[in-house]
């Protein structure tokens, strides 16, 4: 669970996905997800979405990236979709988050 929680906190790599961490950690994704949830009590793609959005709203704040750059960098399909993964985590479009603060 310590590596887990160090993985997904890593700046230099940006997972969407729990298998993708699982993959690194050289275990199954069901393995991964027993493990974190019964020491958090929460399922490792709850961590997995908390350490993403913490990374999203950083690359929003910097001004010189755009939306779809932003996209790119975290491997989202495009625009829209990060946009509406960012919405449902935290009840706010990108661009409301960006021009609120």
């Amino acid at each position: 669970v310590h590596e887990f929680k160090q993985s997904i906190d890593n700046t230099t790599k940006h997972y969407r996905f729990v298998a993708d961490v699982a993959k690194t950690l050289f275990v199954t994704p069901n393995y991964l997800n027993e493990k974190v949830k019964k020491e958090t009590g929460k399922p490792a793609r709850y961590w997995v979405n908390q350490a993403l959005i913490i990374k999203l709203k950083k690359e929003l704040l910097n001004q010189n990236k755009t939306l779809k750059q932003i996209a790119e960098m975290y491997n989202f399909p495009n625009a829209g979709h990060l946009s509406r993964f960012f919405k449902v985590h935290t009840q706010i479009t990108p661009i409301k988050f960006k021009n609120q603060t």
